[in-house]
């Protein structure tokens, strides 16, 4: 990363804005120019007129990415999952809602299908959430872990839709 790069940030909505680098600093707060892969580092950041970021809105699971192609597509709202259930007291149905964890991403999930009528502790199914709240920045492969209370599962997302 480059101070001047041009960047998109996000989900806001469902929607990424575009931003430029204005500075950076290292851990040291060392002035730096460049930050290369491995190097952790603080970014300033400054938004277009138009998309006019604010540092409230900015949360915990957002992506800066360089991509500029139809990047409306990225952020959704529903995947599926493969999933193996660790731990649960009684059954899991439908329209039951964990939080699930993905990344850096937390959130509350409604599951709306199971390839299955019910699974239990032990069980294996394909299983398709929907987020509560806003949609995230999921991709394919990307691994999961969801709880409720005692209840626990993990899993490996396979769609996203």
């Amino acid at each position: 990363i480059n101070v001047g790069d041009k960047f998109f940030i996000g989900p806001f909505n469902g929607l990424f804005k575009s931003m430029i680098v204005k500075s950076m600093h290292d851990n040291f707060r060392n002035n730096i120019k460049t930050l290369k892969a491995g190097m952790s580092g603080c970014i300033c950041i400054k938004s277009n007129k138009k998309d006019n970021i604010k540092k409230k809105n900015i949360k915990k699971g957002m992506v800066l990415t360089s991509e500029a192609f139809n990047i409306e597509n990225k952020a959704t709202i529903k995947f599926a999952a493969d999933v193996l259930i660790l731990h649960h007291p009684t059954t899991i149905k439908t329209n039951y809602s964990p939080v699930v964890h993905c990344g850096n991403i937390t959130q509350s999930a409604r599951i709306y299908e199971i390839n299955k009528e019910l699974v239990r502790t032990g069980d294996r199914a394909k299983i398709k959430f929907e987020f509560m709240n806003r949609p995230e920045f999921i991709r394919v492969g990307s691994r999961i872990i969801f709880r409720e209370g005692k209840a626990k599962g993990i899993g490996k997302v396979i769609e996203v839709y």
